[in-house]
Formats: structure tokens, C-alpha cells, sequence
């Protein structure tokens, strides 16, 4: 004798549309997919900090580039072959390209900005100008 779920079939019916209600919800095995890694800026007294999750990735699979006071992080995380994918019933890992953009402040050296990927986390460091100290001016 099985038990009665009287909520399975609404469940079974809204399932489809998970994806339009929130991102980060796990995907269909065999979809596309975006997705936007969760992001950290700190500011400091040299400048800002910003910490991106980006783990599994490789250093040389995350692409930082400053332009026209745009900072652009972009990368792919790769779906396994097809052939472990055949049987995947489901699939929570996010998986395709992203690519997020930040307007950098004014006095930012961008050609000083570093970055560096250190246990799943993407470091980029974004010096700044130190404010001009006042200049004292003899009269003669």
C-alpha cells in the first residue's frame, strides 16, 4: 500500500519553471545555463579587494581585463562529456560562461591591478592614487 503525497502533483507542475523564479536553482541536465559567481568588494586604505567564488577554476580559465574604466571578469566551466552526462537525472552545478563588469572609481591605476585564483577564490586587488598630500609653498 503506498502512501497518499497529495502536494507531488503541484510539485510536478511548478518543477519546469524553477528556473524563472530563482538563478541559482539547479538546472535540467543538457541546458544552458548563466550564471553570476557571488562577489566581495572590500575598500581599503591602498585601494579595493574584490573576492569572486570561482571554484575549480585554473588561473589560466579566468579572464580579468581593465578597460575605459571597466573591470570585466569573465570564464566557462565546462560540462563534462556527454557520455557522463547520458544518465544524469540531476544536475546542481553550474555550468556554462560568465562574465561580470564593474565600473573601477576614478584614481584607480589599472595598469597596477592584480589578480591571482587561490583555493576556489578569485583574488583581484585594484589600487588607487593615494590622495595628493598639501605641498607647502615658500613666499619669497
Amino acid at each position: 500500500m503506498s502512501v497518499l503525497q497529495p502536494y507531488s502533483a503541484f510539485e510536478d507542475l511548478y518543477r519546469p519553471f524553477e528556473g524563472l523564479f530563482n538563478l541559482n536553482q539547479p538546472t535540467m541536465p543538457n541546458s544552458p545555463s548563466r550564471w553570476l559567481p557571488a562577489v566581495d568588494i572590500k575598500s581599503g586604505e591602498l585601494g579595493f579587494s574584490l573576492e569572486m567564488e570561482v571554484p575549480g577554476f585554473q588561473p589560466d580559465e579566468v579572464e580579468v581585463e581593465a578597460h575605459d574604466d571597466v573591470l570585466t571578469i569573465k570564464g566557462e566551466r565546462v560540462r563534462e562529456e556527454a557520455s557522463d552526462t547520458e544518465n544524469m537525472v540531476r544536475s546542481e552545478r553550474c555550468h556554462g560562461t560568465f562574465c561580470r563588469k564593474f565600473t573601477l572609481p576614478d584614481g584607480t591605476q589599472t595598469e597596477e591591478i592584480s589578480a591571482e585564483v587561490k583555493n576556489g577564490l578569485l583574488c583581484v586587488m585594484i589600487p588607487h592614487v593615494p590622495p595628493a598630500e598639501p605641498k607647502k609653498i615658500s613666499v619669497s
